[in-house]
């Protein structure tokens, strides 16, 4: 299967045994062989601009392979390691940024690691990794097989990799005793046999650095998620989500209502919610108007008068008046606190639809 999207937010830790796992899997496809004869066919641009290669783009005319989904996670790693987002470097340079990505690192990098990264960095599908087990095979191996990483991909500066060759220890065969002529001719003569037979031991001396990486990169990672999405939940909805999952999808619709009023016998037509935000008021076809608490959403008095449906309703700038329009072609002007009417306006021929106070 072909992801075709990796990036940190497609990126969670699993809360049952705390592994990270990569999700959303709407645009991935599987690779088959049907998908690896049609390479070299203009493939449909998909993914996200900056963490996918030029091939699943559109820029080339090569289809996509496992090896795409490595550039992403190449620039996934990037991104964690620079805090730049890939995105933004596409934006301002298009895909040369990868050409020069060493150049936005704050810290050196272990030397093989960079040369992992260079490689799945390459603009060219055919320099690039095939395979995961490809870059995991030379993330374990010993240095001498991280320093045979084809010197192709280094860019500009090829000569970087010989400054980082492992020191070698030789065991060597000790001197034998001083016996006679017969005996010191005997070692003499096996003394060739015995160095080509030495084994020559390497000592890694990125092993412990590697793993620092590794344990870094997933802590940021993890970070970078929990804090992404408390902060994206806080923004939008204004809470600190403790199921994370719901932000990706939809929340439920129980997570907006607030409350369900209910008392009026036909439609409501209007409704106006005071300054103050003690009271919403409501016109409904049953001829009468509601004042409700905003908070309990209980019933805090019923006017009625109209003698038709009422339309339009409005609460005065000073939570003092309410008025009110109906199909009786009447204007009522009621005190809010006591429900007392105040005044009954006319003049218009026909049903009054909508109301406004003036703001002084």
């Amino acid at each position: 299967v072909i992801h075709r999207d990796i990036k940190p937010q497609n990126i969670i830790r699993r809360t049952n045994d705390n592994k990270l796992v990569l999700i959303d899997f709407g645009i991935a496809k599987e690779q088959t062989l049907t998908s690896l004869t049609s390479i070299g066919k203009p493939p449909t641009i998909i993914g996200t601009v900056g963490y996918a290669p030029e091939e699943q783009i559109g820029h080339t005319k090569k289809g996509v392979t496992k090896s795409s989904d490595l550039y992403g996670v190449a620039t996934t790693c990037f991104h964690l390691l620079t805090g730049v987002n890939p995105r933004d470097s596409w934006n301002k340079y298009g895909y040369s940024w990868v050409e020069h990505w060493r150049e936005f690192l704050a810290d050196s990098l272990d030397p093989n690691l960079e040369l992992v990264l260079n490689k799945l960095l390459q603009r060219n599908l055919q320099l690039r990794y095939k395979t995961a087990e490809e870059v995991l095979r030379d993330l374990k191996s010993d240095i001498d097989s991280k320093v045979n990483i084809s010197t192709q991909v280094l860019g500009s500066n090829p000569q970087r990799i010989t400054a980082y060759n492992a020191p070698t220890k030789v065991i060597k065969p000790k001197t034998p005793p001083q016996q006679s002529s017969l005996a010191s001719s005997k070692y003499s003569s096996a003394k060739p046999n015995i160095l080509s037979k030495t084994p020559v031991k390497i000592y890694p001396f990125v092993t412990s650095t590697l793993r620092q990486v590794k344990i870094w990169l997933s802590g940021s990672l993890f970070l970078l998620i929990v804090v992404g999405t408390q902060l994206y939940g806080y923004l939008r909805y204004q809470v600190f989500p403790t199921n994370p999952i719901w932000l990706f999808n939809s929340p439920p619709t129980s997570f907006f209502l607030k409350n369900t009023l209910t008392g009026h016998t036909e439609w409501v037509n209007s409704v106006a919610i005071s300054n103050n935000d003690k009271y919403v008021v409501s016109g409904s076809g049953d001829q009468s108007i509601k004042i409700w608490n905003l908070h309990s959403g209980t019933i805090y008095s019923t006017l009625r008068g109209h003698k038709g449906s009422v339309n339009a309703v409005a609460i005065s700038p000073n939570n003092q008046l309410i008025s009110s329009g109906s199909d009786d072609q009447t204007i009522k002007l009621w005190q809010l606190e006591t429900g007392q009417l105040k005044n009954n306006l006319t003049g218009h021929s026909q049903a009054i639809n909508s109301l406004a106070f003036t703001p002084d």
